[in-house]
């Protein structure tokens, strides 16, 4: 990550303040970027509430790669197969209380 910010192709302004972070803030990007992309996807074959920790976690690392200027299309597309790790439970509270009990007793019919 020391020089990542420096030489990637399609930087922002934003990526020149990432590129003066300490070595110790690029460190611990280069251990975080292993996690999320090696061992969090694992998570996506278990039940909830892993799976949709899993689609909340890549969504996220997607978005501050989006901020940092890398890449951006193919990081909305990433982003995509991550939206399928969410039911109907996890994505309630986007809802009222209304809509869902109508739906439930649309399910119950």
């Amino acid at each position: 990550m020391n020089y990542h910010y420096e030489t990637q192709p399609v930087p922002n302004p934003i990526s020149y303040y990432l590129h003066q972070s300490p070595e110790i803030i690029h460190k611990l990007e280069t251990a975080g970027n292993h996690v999320i992309e090696l061992l969090i996807p694992f998570l996506m074959f278990l039940p909830q509430p892993f799976c949709a920790i899993n689609g909340f976690l890549q969504i996220l690392f997607q978005a501050v790669l989006i901020v940092s200027g890398n890449l951006s299309f193919l990081n909305w597309l990433t982003m995509l197969p991550s939206i399928f790790c969410f039911d109907d439970y996890v994505l309630s509270w986007l809802f009222s209380k209304a809509s869902v009990k109508k739906v439930i007793g649309l399910q119950r019919e």
